[in-house]
């Protein structure tokens, strides 16, 4: 069993998330940094989602990786900054509004539709050759039950709603930890006066639609956060 991360190891996650992301949309030299924790020196899969007040504006990540989470979250972290391809790139004046979330995710096993527990399960659903995957926070932050956090996967992954009830399609669930905060104070910069809402992670959605096996996905619902 995976054991959770403490508290000050999400920490580090997040603030290299941001700092990854900030020089990203400054168009900087990303920075290479040696892993200062060896609880993220273990491999895992993680989704990085960018907010710009309130608004879901990237969220990219891998439900398996190949790398350490160190190296995970950077990945994911460069791509919700600049290959979502669902969003236009954030300017540079806008980093004051930007809140950064990282959830670091237990690996995915399979699921019944009637196990599902709405705020604990982020769930991947696979069928008729397409996949589709929600983040644990999408269906709280959208006020979803359980069929209806079902169908919003179903959509997601291109499906019609209610798809999930066939006994061909595959359904998977995994846990996150999250840890978010405003993207230029992870940095150790005055975020100025801009005032910041709450995140909405969209579906959880990860830019491609697929994480797994080191593939980049969106997470958020705006897919694989």
């Amino acid at each position: 069993m995976i054991e959770l991360l403490p508290s000050s190891s999400l920490r580090t996650l997040l603030r290299r998330a941001a700092r990854v992301s900030a020089a990203c949309l400054r168009g900087e030299e990303v920075p290479d940094e040696m892993c200062p924790d060896p609880l993220l020196e273990r491999e895992g899969g993680a989704f990085v989602t960018l907010t710009r007040r309130g608004q879901l504006a990237g969220c990219i990540g891998y439900v398996q990786s190949p790398w350490p989470l160190w190296d995970t979250v950077a990945q994911a972290a460069r791509g919700a900054a600049l290959e979502d391809p669902r969003f236009d790139r954030l300017p540079v004046e806008a980093l004051p509004e930007v809140e950064v979330e990282i959830s670091v995710l237990t690996p995915s096993v399979p699921i019944e539709a009637a196990e599902v527990e709405v705020g604990r399960h982020g769930l991947i659903i696979d069928c008729h050759h397409q996949r589709g995957l929600l983040l644990p926070q999408v269906a709280v932050e959208h006020h979803l039950d359980r069929e209806a956090f079902l169908d919003a996967l179903c959509r997601k992954a291109g499906l019609p709603p209610g798809e999930w009830r066939r006994p061909e399609c595959r359904l998977e669930a995994f846990e996150a930890q999250l840890d978010k905060g405003r993207l230029l104070e992870l940095c150790g910069e005055e975020a100025g006066d801009g005032e910041v809402g709450g995140t909405e992670a969209g579906d959880g959605e990860v830019g491609g639609t697929e994480a797994g096996d080191g593939e980049g996905m969106s997470g958020g619902g705006g897919d694989d956060d």
